[in-house]
């Protein structure tokens, strides 16, 4: 049976996504893939925290998710002042060079991430 040691061996590392280890353990000589093994990968390389976005916001915007509409549910659950400044700091690297220099966009994100931790602390 092969399992996630099998992957590192012949990689020397763990999957960076579920799709990669898929595409390991579905060669030529391993056609059928171990259910087990699936979830466990699923588990490691696509953990559930990174799903921010439900599926019915994709059918609510088919035209495609703007800004704002991403930020309406990936901050619903923090602090006003802190959701802010994660919305402005994400604004600014989603939109890094497409508006202004990249560098000055970057440095905006820092500004506002800077912000957050002092307040945090």
């Amino acid at each position: 049976m092969t399992d996630m040691t099998e992957f590192e061996k012949v990689n020397g590392r763990k999957p960076l996504h579920v799709y990669e280890a898929l595409d390991f353990y579905e060669t030529e000589d391993n056609k059928e893939v171990n259910e087990v093994e699936v979830d466990e990968v699923e588990k490691h390389v696509n953990p559930s925290h990174y799903k921010m976005i439900p599926p019915e916001a994709y059918e609510r915007f088919p035209d495609g998710i703007e800004y704002f509409d991403l930020m309406t549910f990936v901050l619903k659950h923090h602090d006003p002042v802190h959701a802010h400044a994660i919305g402005q700091s994400l604004k600014y690297l989603l939109r890094a060079g497409k508006k202004d220099a990249l560098v000055q966009d970057l440095k905006k994100a820092r500004w506002y991430l800077n912000y957050l931790i002092e307040e945090v602390l």
